[in-house]
């Protein structure tokens, strides 16, 4: 609860000096957090948000992979090799 920010904190502190045992999990902790300081509309704002309506091709999943590796031995082989797919790629680099 020390990582809260000031609301959240005092928010959480007053749960907790009213009932101790209020949190009984992280997960408890965390949803009732949520409904606490999320309106509704962000809520509805974050679901929409993690819909994907164009996925990426898998050129481009293999290119991004392969941008985000380390300068060295790996990166060369897999630039050499240019795997048509994602898995192949990871397959690869491992």
């Amino acid at each position: 609860m020390s990582c809260l920010g000031r609301r959240a904190r005092g928010w959480a502190y007053g749960r907790r000096l009213t009932d101790a045992t209020c949190f009984g999990t992280y997960a408890e902790f965390k949803e009732e957090l949520r409904q606490a300081f999320e309106s509704p509309k962000n809520e509805f704002r974050s679901r929409v948000a993690n819909i994907v309506t164009n996925p990426m091709d898998e050129a481009t999943k293999v290119a991004t992979f392969m941008k985000g590796l380390r300068d060295g031995p790996v990166k060369t082989y897999l630039f050499r090799e240019y795997p048509s797919t994602l898995e192949a790629a990871i397959t690869l680099a491992m």
